[in-house]
């Protein structure tokens, strides 16, 4: 049987052993001017046949690509975590103690609908009117309670707060109790252009049998 010499052997088991991690999956490549990295490199030895022993280098053109520095990834993720989050969109807010409110002010620009239990400014209206929806046994609530106490009255104040961060005080210059059933002859009146700025707060009322039967509408003018 032909038995192999030294370099011979060592120099299989270097090619065996290279692809074997390929087959494991390490990213192996063959050796270019890209890589950096020095080829492995393989001492001789001795040879069968008394040779000197002798120190040569053999390129078998193989490289194993080196991982990235875990710095890296770490400063990368540093930068991630460091970086601000979006500034929140500051709502709009509506406050009068003598009128029993104070809350956030949600948009609602369909024109019709149902609402649930927020203050909404509704946007199907005129310039200059900033008309407010809320239901009278949650949000405004208090308002409902102020019209049958007599608290409503002209020149009570109410503040509003933009997103902005800016205040503005109005006060109340009118106060109807309608019908929905004659709707027709106030929603004008309500929802229409203003001359200056003003706010209409409308909310329901009504026995417990039919809470729906009429609305409050409250009009406010900024001063």
């Amino acid at each position: 049987m032909h038995r192999l010499g030294p370099r011979t052997a060592r120099l299989g088991v270097v090619i065996v052993s290279s692809a074997l991690l390929v087959l494991a999956g390490w990213p192996t490549e063959v050796a270019s001017e890209r890589f950096l990295t020095p080829p492995i490199r393989v001492d001789s030895g001795p040879s069968s046949l008394g040779e000197a022993n002798t120190s040569s280098s053999l390129n078998i053109g193989v490289v194993i690509q080196p991982a990235p520095p875990a710095t890296a990834f770490v400063a990368n993720l540093s930068a991630v975590i460091r970086s601000p989050l979006p500034a929140a969109v500051a709502l709009p807010q509506i406050y009068s103690p003598a009128l029993g409110i104070s809350g956030k002010v949600y948009a609602h620009d369909v024109c019709g609908g149902l609402i649930d239990d927020h203050i909404y400014e509704y946007g199907c209206v005129g310039t200059n009117n900033l008309y407010l929806l809320g239901h009278s046994f949650t949000v405004f609530r208090g308002l409902n309670a102020a019209y049958h106490s007599g608290v409503i009255k002209v020149g009570v104040p109410l503040w509003y707060t933009d997103s902005a961060g800016r205040t503005w005080r109005y006060r109340v210059a009118q106060v109807r109790h309608v019908a929905m059933s004659a709707y027709a002859t106030w929603e004008k009146w309500a929802t229409g252009n203003l001359a200056k700025s003003g706010i209409t707060l409308q909310t329901c009322d009504g026995p417990a049998t039919n809470p729906e039967l009429y609305r409050i509408v409250v009009r406010l003018y900024r001063g």
